[in-house]
């Protein structure tokens, strides 16, 4: 087929032209943007924004008498960019990228609908972004997105699919209402908001990763009968940022989960494990472990009696107080596993503590087989229930004393893994007339200096933790009756209130 003169000239022009255009300049700058030209989809990327005050992100831009549309920005674009004021998308921006306004001083942004991805970081340190509309198009939100932001209000779409770990962390956000299509409320996503004061977990979700350390405005928490999985709330404990819940409770429907009677814990219901303990927790008399973590509240004061029912303690079950006061393990036939650290140990190397420590039945304390520090454990008073015949410490247990209470001892079987520091350093109180019973008894003769006391005028850990207990509506100990509504926890565990006017 023979071309006119006119089509050959349509078609050299037409090669010129994209010639021409392919011979751009890959990057060019207008109006404070600068654009990256891709030749092969003859479109820009949004490169830097060196504008000031209100930025445009258009849909096109006019280069060299070409319109070339805009098909996204690239990570870092508005990054550490200190004049602007507001940024306008417009819905050919299919997804935010990484650090693409971290530490800038964004006012407020309108994202456009047709977006769904908001990258890593992208708001991270926007200090001044207090409120951001996310469209009904968004489908997720990943890690640290907006990390340290200022935000203080914003509502998920219902297309929300996934929201990554440290999403919302450190930022201002005051209330929340979770809810995802992927059920699932990642590790840590509000970690450090101080100002959370209201946390909703909707119904549907059904795995509830940690979350909540540092939220020390967050005091209430309703897990609601569809989740099947939950993580520690507080893994690194109140010394890197623990949870100031004094309210938990689990929606009577959960299948795998329970707040029996009214307990103010969370309790696995198949295994009877305690996983969560608040201030004013009592502990039912049918749980058989306590879970790594179940006592992190920044609010705990002190540690209620651990039922008979209890068969094994894990690693840092008690991981709230940098010195325990008063820790008991009441008495009973079931013997009772403690993991070789139950409570916290510090990254400097010191070592929390118990001041007094009673163990009311047969006791092995597990170590892991590390060295003697690391395996270290501090008990100031270390008291001895009657019926107690055996006590293995696999720990390197650093006691002032040692208290008995049987007025007829019968064989211990005790052995100390430091067993010179226990038995030559720290003296034997038995009850006066029993010092050459015990003497004779095997395993308490170990001891080498045993001394007479009074067993009428010891307080013991035992009497002690079992007082009365008050406190206020917020779940705070006090000292004695105030004003308003005082909560009394009795002896037996049961709670009332009382109002002084």
């Amino acid at each position: 087929m023979r071309l006119t003169f006119s089509t050959r000239r349509a078609v050299v022009l037409l090669a010129f032209s994209v010639v021409a255009i392919d011979l751009w300049p890959q990057v060019f700058e207008q109006d404070g943007i600068k654009y990256r030209y891709d030749a092969e989809s003859r479109s820009v990327t949004v490169v830097n924004v060196y504008g000031k005050g209100d930025i445009v992100v258009p849909r096109s831009v006019l280069y060299n008498e070409q319109e070339l549309p805009i098909s996204g920005m690239q990570p870092e674009c508005f990054m550490n960019n200190k004049d602007i004021r507001t940024v306008r998308l417009y819905d050919n921006i299919k997804e935010i990228p990484p650090y693409a306004f971290c530490g800038c001083s964004l006012l407020s942004i309108e994202l456009p609908e047709g977006l769904e991805t908001i990258k890593k970081y992208a708001f991270m340190s926007t200090h001044n972004l207090n409120e951001v509309k996310l469209p009904q198009s968004l489908e997720v939100i990943e890690e640290g997105a907006f990390y340290g932001s200022g935000i203080s209000s914003i509502l998920l779409p219902d297309s929300i699919q996934t929201i990554e770990g440290q999403a919302f962390a450190s930022s201002n956000i005051v209330e929340f209402s979770f809810h995802c299509k992927d059920h699932t409320l990642n590790n840590n996503v509000f970690r450090f908001c101080k100002q959370l004061r209201s946390m909703i977990i909707e119904e549907g979700t059904t795995i509830v990763h940690q979350n909540f350390g540092g939220c020390s405005s967050l005091e209430n928490l309703y897990i609601p009968a569809s989740v099947e999985q939950l993580s520690y709330f507080a893994q690194d404990g109140p010394n890197k940022g623990g949870n100031y819940l004094t309210s938990v409770k689990v929606d009577p429907r959960n299948k795998r989960y329970d707040s029996r009677d009214n307990c103010n814990a969370i309790i696995e219901t198949e295994t009877n494990t305690l996983l969560f303990a608040c201030p004013t927790t009592v502990l039912p008399k049918e749980i058989r472990s306590i879970a790594s973590y179940a006592f992190s509240s920044e609010r705990q004061t002190e540690i209620p009696p651990i039922p008979n029912s209890v068969e094994y303690v894990h690693e840092r079950a008690l991981n709230c107080l940098d010195e325990i006061p008063n820790l008991v393990f009441e008495d009973g036939d079931k013997d009772l596993n403690l993991a070789y650290h139950f409570n916290r140990n510090h990254d400097d190397g010191s070592f929390s503590s118990i001041k007094t420590l009673y163990l009311g039945r047969n006791t092995t304390w597990l170590g892991n087989g590390k060295d003697y520090d690391e395996n270290m454990m501090k008990v100031g008073t270390l008291i001895l229930g009657k019926e107690v015949s055996r006590l293995i410490c696999q720990v390197n247990l650093q006691t002032d004393k040692v208290y008995a209470q049987s007025t007829n001892p019968s064989a211990l079987d005790i052995d100390f893994k430091n067993a010179d520091a226990v038995f030559f350093l720290a003296p034997l109180y038995v009850p006066i007339g029993t010092k050459e019973k015990y003497r004779q008894c095997e395993g308490w003769n170990k001891f080498l200096n045993i001394v007479e006391y009074d067993a009428t005028t010891i307080s013991s850990a035992k009497t002690d933790a079992h007082k009365t207990n008050i406190y206020n509506i917020n779940g705070h100990r006090i000292t004695g009756i105030q004003k308003g509504i005082n909560i009394i926890r009795d002896t037996d565990g049961k709670a009332r209130k009382f109002i002084r006017k």
